[in-house]
């Protein structure tokens, strides 16, 4: 319905999804998809880190992960 209450007449697609090229992620080969993924992975990890730096201590966060000093250590 419109904002006047009218019914609006839609187009109908049909959409074919093929499992091996969603897993892909739109790439034209799956081996794209993982360079990429490989490209990413300092991203990933600096963004870790940045969430669990405090630079007002000084000191790197890990609390819920429950390691002891030693343990971390070693």
């Amino acid at each position: 319905m419109d904002f006047d209450g009218q019914p609006i007449a839609h187009l109908v697609q049909q959409v074919t999804w093929d499992p091996i090229i969603a897993k892909k992620g739109g790439f034209k080969d799956s081996m794209l998809k993982e360079i990429k993924e490989i490209y990413e992975q300092p991203r990933a990890v600096r963004d870790t880190w940045l969430s669990r730096v405090s630079q007002e201590l000084g000191k790197v966060l890990l609390e819920e992960m429950e390691i002891t000093d030693a343990e971390f250590r070693t």
